[in-house]
């Protein structure tokens, strides 16, 4: 069992966060390899990596012998009643949508307080470790800029905005195929209040200036990033 140092509430061994007041434990107190989720399906492998969103582990669908990345979402990101309930409705349109530049969300579920999604496992990295430092030929990077228009095409018509369009969140297949992902900041176009209070999500530097006021955002705002997400593959 793991304490938790902030208010010492008794937590079983593989949560990422206090299930009392939401701290979040060091690595090593975490979930680590071996270690089960969803009622023993899913098993941890590693972790891919952390944000401000939460943190994605590559692991094993056992019911289906199948690679998986699972990303926990930081628990005062859905401790707000209206905000767990705009995030759960979302990732269940975002798991319908299948498009060939569009990481696939398969699963979404519930554990320690905290929300749990299942993603398509990448093998290929991501855009960002793929950009050379004087950039790319203009040929590869229109064809990698058409991919992930058309993977924004597929999430606007779905009524979403992704808000966080930047190298890191394209990643890549084996065979190179750009697809985004990171969408737990996407918002449903027509919304209006923030999905953590008083808070803007996404990444200043690819920002629309609307998105940087805080004020409503719709497809535009993704243009725009994607804009500069082709400014950076041409120069480095």
């Amino acid at each position: 069992m793991a304490t938790c140092p902030s208010c010492n509430h008794v937590n079983p061994d593989d949560v990422l966060f206090c299930g009392r007041c939401g701290n979040k434990f060091d690595q090593a107190e975490g979930l680590q390899p071996g270690a089960e989720l969803g009622g023993g399906r899913y098993r941890i492998d590693a972790i891919l990596g952390e944000g401000g969103m939460g943190t994605v582990y590559k692991a094993t669908d056992v019911s289906l012998g199948r690679t998986v990345a699972l990303k926990i979402l930081n628990p005062d990101l859905t401790a707000n009643v209206t905000a767990r309930r705009r995030m759960l409705q979302e990732a269940r349109i975002l798991a319908r949508i299948e498009h060939p530049n569009v990481v696939q969300v398969r699963n979404v579920f519930e554990e320690n307080n905290t929300l749990v999604m299942e993603l398509e496992f990448m093998s290929g990295g991501d855009l960002l470790d793929a950009i050379p430092a004087g950039g790319m030929a203009e040929e590869k990077a229109l064809a990698i800029m058409a991919d992930i228009l058309a993977g924004l095409e597929a999430l606007h018509e779905a009524g979403l905005v992704h808000r966080d369009i930047k190298p890191d969140n394209v990643l890549l297949a084996a065979d190179g195929t750009p697809k985004l992902t990171d969408l737990g900041v996407a918002r449903d176009s027509a919304a209006r209040e923030k999905t953590r209070m008083g808070a803007i999500l996404g990444t200043p530097e690819y920002m629309s200036p609307e998105q940087i006021r805080g004020q409503p955002v719709d497809r535009r705002a993704d243009l725009y990033s994607a804009g500069i997400v082709l400014y950076r593959m041409l120069t480095g």
